[in-house]
């Protein structure tokens, strides 16, 4: 037995081995406190292999385990993410077994616990706690109804526990009205679970007028809605409505632009739908059938439907698995197609940098294609008749730079200009007597040359 996958620090890989006697059955015991990494274990992989005693024949076998330190897993289903003191809200959380199925109808309840916490990422405090119990209904979740009263900090740490099982829910921080903004343009979601089949709305806000706007919502590397609006005079926030289709799934870009005084005005935001199919599927078949005889699938789906069917062997599964479709390996699948565009030297924001769209225009908007916090210098090299190859003793410069290891060798450089100490200066310009350079670099993969035979170097250091 061994780790499927090892921690960042671990010393190496462990391998456990045991030797045991089978007789139709064997039993054998593995630490597993040598595999753990802090309070974490990786799945385990088995491999055995099966000796027969009288022919020497072997056969093996693998399978990947994971042991759980729990028995249940508790998880955030609906959440708001701030809370008004002394106002209630209500908070659910869904209890599931170690393989994914919600806990149904139990007996016990699930206590939620609310820490005080001066910062987001603040440790565990000893103070008293805030705790709330609710009981699990045939789905396994659980609503609170949750006040929490005024305090000095501005967060709460959630902790959900039940039957032994305890689990850290993150934080909630107490609503702060935002003071001002300075996002010129912003989109905002309002539907909270975007669906397949169901209307989403965005509000589009400004803190200016808006004239007019055009949305476009990318998907998949395809433009499936492209609409021209015409705001009314006077308003600075449009609500925008509009119908997903699969086609849009699992996550879309809206992209808005505007001109306005020959400025562009642009914004994008990705919108993750839920991974749920439009179409749906039932299919029931006999529970036994003899050798040969004939079985009838009853298949249940909508009308138009391309249905493909594959029927496996049981016992090849032993041989290979993975030949099932799972839901979120068909959406993951999908992600492949996104649209992005190329790197753009300098910083800020231009248009289609999240949606991968290319705007045409010819306006104006905020984007700088230089360096940030680096001074750049232009160093103009002119050759002496006598160019020397052989060494430099030194190199300065007019601003501080650290230089760790210079090169005194250049034999192997085509081109290099030594001064009368072997030095230069970025901030001097001399001119000297030109020679005839090289015009042909056929093993050069890119360079810039003219007729003229001049030769320009700027250097950034």
């Amino acid at each position: 037995m061994e780790p499927n996958y090892s921690y960042f620090g671990d010393s190496g890989a462990r391998t456990q081995e045991k030797t045991v006697d089978v007789d139709g059955k064997g039993h054998v015991e593995f630490d597993l406190q040598e595999f753990r990494h802090r309070s974490y274990a990786p799945p385990m992989k088995l491999f055995a292999i099966v000796t027969e005693e009288l022919t020497g024949n072997k056969q093996n076998a693998s399978a990947t385990v994971r042991v759980h330190q729990q028995r249940y897993v508790i998880e955030n289903l609906e959440k708001p993410d701030h809370f008004h003191s002394n106002k209630s809200f209500a908070y659910q959380v869904v209890v599931k077994n170690v393989d994914g199925s919600p806990v149904a109808s139990s007996a016990k309840k699930v206590k939620l616990s609310f820490e005080n916490a001066h910062r987001y990422f603040a440790a565990r405090s000893s103070a008293p706690r805030i705790e709330f119990e609710a009981p699990v209904n045939t789905n396994g979740i659980a609503i609170f109804n949750v006040t929490l009263p005024e305090v000095e900090s501005r967060f709460y740490r959630i902790v959900a526990t039940f039957d032994g099982s305890e689990s850290t829910l993150g934080t909630i921080s107490r609503f702060e009205p935002s003071i001002d903004n300075s996002e010129p343009l912003k989109i905002e979601v309002n539907t909270k679970k975007p669906k397949l089949g169901e209307r989403v709305s965005f509000d589009v806000k400004s803190i200016d007028d808006i004239p007019y706007f055009v949305y476009t919502i990318v998907a998949r590397g395809n433009i499936l809605l492209s609409e021209y609006v015409d705001v009314p005079k006077g308003l600075n926030t449009y609500t925008v409505k509009f119908t997903p289709t699969f086609s849009m799934v699992p996550k879309a870009t809206i992209y808005i632009h505007y001109v306005l005084n020959n400025d562009l005005h642009f914004e994008e935001k990705t919108i993750d739908f839920e991974k749920e199919f439009s179409n749906s599927i039932d299919i029931s078949a006999p529970v036994d059938a003899e050798p040969s005889e004939e079985v009838k699938l009853r298949v249940k789906t909508d009308a138009d439907s391309f249905v493909g069917l594959l029927g496996v062997d049981q016992s090849v599964l032993l041989l290979k698995s993975g030949n099932d479709f799972s839901r979120d390996e068909i959406f993951n699948s999908l992600n492949k197609y996104q649209t992005t565009t190329p790197y753009q030297l300098g910083y800020g924001r231009y248009p289609g940098e999240t949606s991968g769209l290319v705007t045409l225009t010819n306006a104006n908007y905020p984007y700088s294609t230089g360096r940030m916090y680096e001074k750049e210098y232009d160093v103009i090299v002119d050759i002496r008749a006598e160019v020397a190859y052989d060494e430099v003793d030194a190199i300065s410069t007019s601003s501080p730079m650290k230089i760790e290891v210079v090169r005194t060798n250049f034999a192997e450089v085509w081109i290099w200009q030594t001064s009368g100490n072997g030095s230069f200066s970025p901030t001097s310009e001399r001119t000297l007597p030109s020679v005839p350079i090289r015009k042909e670099f056929p093993e050069s993969w890119m360079f810039a040359n003219s007729p003229e035979y001049i030769f320009t170097l700027n250097a950034i250091l």
